[in-house]
């Protein structure tokens, strides 16, 4: 090989080449049952990179901070503004847990500003796809008034609407989803409230029944068919341009009714993404 001077070359070979591999590949495993998390127990958020084990956040920038009245940290949803976004926005949330679990409570300590609502998602089986992320799954929602809500969404209330680039909508024709989307209101009530308090939002799956608690009190309840399974998840309501900035703390899943369980330990070898600097 004769190589010119002040030129730059490129070798590489013709067979046997691949992109590398995975030896040793752990076996899958199911997500821990019962779950909790207090987030008490990282210490420095800014070690963690403010970001708690397992939590998959969607959309919006859930974060540990300090809890607001109480001693301990929580878990923020700290982006108080709509983005400005390639895609349509919808509303910060995040997702935790196995796509497998059915029968669970899903629980979680809440507190909310003046004109803000939050919620426990449950059963979440889709986080949208390509343009948009709205979810597929069950929420129990309650605003700092007091206004509570059972809900089912089903995704995009549009389907078919071509939206996007070309290629996002070839997936939307190549999905030709005729279902109905979008949110579907199971029940509704009121309880007494005020903005600043703490409440405990439990969602409540058996079978085809859904219980919606608010400090283990049963406020509404449905029946309904359409999803048997899915993640947990916390939400933040957005209004227009405004987006709720709740603080939640003492989250858990459980089987249904069962007492919640003490913060779930790191496994080995977890360790701060930035170290102690």
């Amino acid at each position: 090989l004769t190589l010119d001077p002040h030129a730059v070359y490129s070798l590489t070979t013709t067979r046997g080449q691949q992109k590398g591999g995975f030896d040793a590949v752990p076996e899958e495993h199911a997500f821990p049952f019962p779950y909790a998390d207090d987030f008490d127990g990282y210490g420095e958020g800014k070690a963690w990179g403010y970001l708690p084990r397992y939590f998959a956040d969607i959309s919006g920038a859930f974060e540990l901070a300090p809890c607001p009245g109480r001693a301990g940290q929580c878990l923020h949803q700290a982006a108080a503004v709509v983005p400005i976004s390639w895609a349509p926005e919808w509303a910060p949330y995040t997702i935790i847990g196995d796509d497998h679990w059915h029968d669970y409570a899903v629980s979680a300590d809440v507190q909310l500003n003046a004109g803000q609502s939050a919620a426990v998602m449950g059963r979440i089986n889709n986080v949208g796809w390509g343009y948009g992320f709205i979810p597929k799954g069950y929420l129990l929602t309650v605003s700092a008034d007091g206004d509570v809500k059972l809900s089912v969404w089903r995704g995009k209330p549009e389907k078919k609407k071509l939206v996007g680039d070309a290629e996002q909508q070839a997936l939307i024709r190549a999905a030709n989803d005729d279902s109905e989307g979008g949110e579907k209101v199971l029940a509704t009530a009121h309880i007494d409230a005020a903005p600043g308090q703490w409440r405990r939002l439990t969602l409540q799956f058996e079978g085809t029944h859904l219980t919606g608690q608010i400090d283990g009190k049963t406020v509404v309840t449905a029946d309904d068919p359409l999803y048997a399974t899915g993640m947990a998840g916390l939400l933040a309501e957005t209004s227009g341009r405004v987006v709720s900035t709740p603080y939640f703390d003492a989250f858990s899943v459980t089987a249904p009714s069962a007492p919640a369980p003490a913060s779930s330990p790191a496994l080995p070898g977890q360790t701060p993404i930035y170290g102690t600097r």
